[in-house]
């Protein structure tokens, strides 16, 4: 076996597409519901920045602090980076994970963000608990 034989399937391109749109469009947000290895996950999708913007608020005492300083460091990269980086990752807000009508946070969700490549489907809609 060869390197070759272990690459990861590439992205859904349409998927890829989205992201991309919610990367560079500022205040794109779109309800979305993903399928990865073990777990299928509901929420919406918006831009890195936001997400950012979101952990940076959150934690309380030293963890906000540090999770500020965290988001501010990384939207610098995003900021430097412009077009030139490829879009790898999906960022959701209010995220929940699905198992069996089982919501869980059973709250309003929770930050999310997986790697694109691991996405095996999706489908457009966030998933709301039957009642």
């Amino acid at each position: 076996m060869t390197d070759a034989d272990f690459d990861p399937i590439p992205a859904d391109g349409l998927l890829v597409a989205l992201a991309e749109v919610a990367r560079h469009k500022d205040g794109f947000e779109l309800g979305i519901t993903v399928n990865v290895p073990g777990a299928t996950v509901t929420g919406v999708m918006i831009g890195p920045r936001a997400w950012l913007r979101i952990l940076g608020a959150s934690g309380e005492g030293g963890a906000h602090e540090f999770l500020n300083s965290l988001a501010g460091g990384m939207n610098q990269i995003l900021e430097s980076a412009g077009r030139e980086v490829t879009t790898q990752f999906l960022h959701l807000r209010d995220a929940q994970y699905v198992s069996g009508g089982h919501f869980t946070p059973t709250n309003a969700g929770l930050l999310w963000r997986g790697r694109l490549g691991e996405i095996t489907g999706f489908s457009i809609g966030t998933l709301t608990p039957a009642g």
